[in-house]
């Protein structure tokens, strides 16, 4: 302990010298994203070491006093730190960067602690007695032991069988889950306690007033309702459904080959360029176009700078306007519609019909097949496409993933949860409603933490680096929601889509076009569960 309080004095003492911090900032040309950092100083490029683990914020492979340091002085504002080494600073993972963190940094180089801490979601008192709760899942299976998390469901499980609560899964067909649902409460007879369905079935759900409200409850842990895809489908004071974010949050992001680029593009390192909060539109469309080559010199491009389906025109939306509908001022809006949402169109189009660097292809199988045999130097997308990647390419070349680039009136990388699994309580079920809360405590305290540990040595042993690991981490605590699914309609969509894709028409135009139309979509999707006039 003395030599702990020795190196957090010496801290201090290095604290009290001033250093200058960065200043970032962006300009916007020609309906083109420019983003820049410099000193304070005035001074250029900064250079933002990139963290290779946990704790090792200097980028030098090693975990000192030195890591400790640094994440003391971005506490007091004294540096600012680059977007990994925020991730890697935040050591027990609880989503803030503070003087706790550089102590278990110091724990652990004086050998105090051998792996740092991961924090506690809750904890739960389960009631004396026992009770059965029944889950009726449209993702039933998940629940078997064939799946890959089915171990760790069940684990949970058998723990909660020894606290007196049994659990039954049923499965609950897809194709009719809303209806099924919906006509079994309004008949009063709903056999299940609890049904897990998509957020657009969530939210269906709840506008036919079938859904309990799960505030209501006495015992379930509000710390709960801190997930953000929860926020989107919770109005009016009242709670819908509840999702915790290691069950099914899916990071968009951009897959590169880092060979490709080490050779077609080699003044950019996309990892470094993504740390230092400089992975912008702009740099992203350079790379992709330097990559755009005809190698054998026959008059045909042979290697495109990225692959995508339609896709990468809602992720580009997401990362500029932060997200395509957005609570604003507590309405919902469609955002796509502002004039982050035509940059983010016309960025898109640049590189359909100007640079010619896109290779679309409408089905997202075949973009996995394009970067995957080398014909695409990126692929943008979801990260859920990591196991076919890593089957096609893990042998021949190197793999990173980042995020999309951040826009300029984003202060962070954004990533939206587009759907998830929710759990529905039917309002027939509200006298059962504490029974229900013990049940939801007791599975996110058990498979929370589990589930993100699954899919991160996952991804390890799929070949992807610790940047990767670490960047969804980072998601599964900081993805917005998105309110924009099941909203609009596919002639809404469709309109969008072509104002890239087709020469005649133009973004601007087309969003001024349909603009009333989209807004009055949201309007009427969210009448029935949001009262606007509160």
């Amino acid at each position: 302990m003395k030599k702990l309080l020795s190196l957090l004095l010496v801290a201090g003492i290095l604290l009290s010298v001033a250093a200058p911090a960065s200043v970032f900032t962006y300009a916007e040309q020609n309906n083109s994203v420019t983003f820049s950092v410099s000193s304070a100083d005035g001074s250029k490029g900064d250079i933002i070491p990139v963290p290779t683990d946990y704790g090792d914020i200097d980028g030098n492979e090693k975990v000192t006093a030195a890591d400790a340091l640094e994440i003391l002085k971005a506490v007091v504002g004294k540096v600012q730190l680059g977007h990994l080494q925020e991730i890697f600073s935040d050591v027990d993972e609880n989503n803030k960067i503070e003087a706790a963190d550089a102590l278990n940094v110091l724990k652990k180089v004086v050998g105090k602690i051998n792996v740092f801490p991961v924090p506690q979601t809750m904890t739960s008192n389960t009631k004396t007695g026992t009770f059965t709760i029944r889950l009726a899942s449209i993702w039933a299976d998940n629940y078997s032991a064939a799946n890959d998390n089915g171990y760790t469901y069940q684990d949970t499980f058998d723990a909660m069988q020894k606290k007196g609560i049994t659990t039954q899964i049923a499965s609950l067909d897809a194709n009719a889950a809303t209806d099924t649902i919906v006509k079994e409460v309004m008949a009063g007879n709903s056999g299940a306690d609890i049904y897990e369905v998509s957020q657009v079935m969530c939210r269906n759900i709840a506008k036919k007033k079938a859904s309990a409200n799960l505030y209501d409850s006495t015992t379930l842990n509000k710390s709960l309702f801190k997930c953000a895809a929860t926020e989107s489908v919770t109005f009016n004071g009242k709670a819908y459904g509840i999702t915790w974010p290691t069950k099914g949050v899916n990071p968009l992001g951009v897959f590169y080959n880092k060979n490709m680029i080490a050779k077609y593009a080699s003044e950019y390192d996309i990892l470094d360029l993504y740390n230092k909060k400089q992975w912008s539109f702009d740099t992203f469309r350079a790379i992709a176009k330097a990559c755009t080559v005809d190698t054998d010199g026959n008059g045909k491009t042979d290697i495109y700078g990225f692959t995508s389906n339609t896709n990468v025109i809602g992720m580009a939306l997401t990362s500029n306007a932060g997200g395509q509908a957005l609570k604003v001022n507590e309405k919902v809006e469609a955002t796509m519609c502002s004039d982050a949402g035509i940059q983010a169109l016309e960025w898109c189009k640049a590189m359909f019909k100007t640079d010619k660097s896109w290779l679309y292809k409408a089905d997202i199988n075949q973009c996995v097949w394009q970067f995957g045999n080398g014909n695409a130097a990126m692929f943008a997308s979801y990260l859920v496409f990591y196991p076919s990647i890593a089957y096609y390419a893990g042998s021949t070349f190197d793999i990173g993933f980042v995020l999309m680039p951040m826009g300029p009136a984003q202060n962070t990388y954004k990533t939206n949860i587009f759907d998830d699994s929710y759990y529905v309580v039917p309002k027939t079920k509200t006298a059962r409603l504490d029974d229900i809360g013990h049940w939801l405590n007791e599975m996110a305290q058990g498979t929370g933490t589990e589930l993100l540990n699954n899919k991160t040595n996952d991804l390890a042993y799929a070949g992807f680096d610790t940047a990767t690991q670490a960047i969804y981490r980072w998601c599964v605590n900081n993805s917005s929601p998105d309110f924009s699914s099941g909203v609009f309609s596919s002639s809404i969509s469709s309109q969008v889509d072509s104002s890239v894709t087709s020469a005649a028409r133009v973004p601007a135009t087309v969003i001024d076009s349909i603009k009333e139309s989209a807004q009055q979509e949201c309007d009427d999707y969210y009448a029935d569960i949001y009262d606007y006039s509160k």
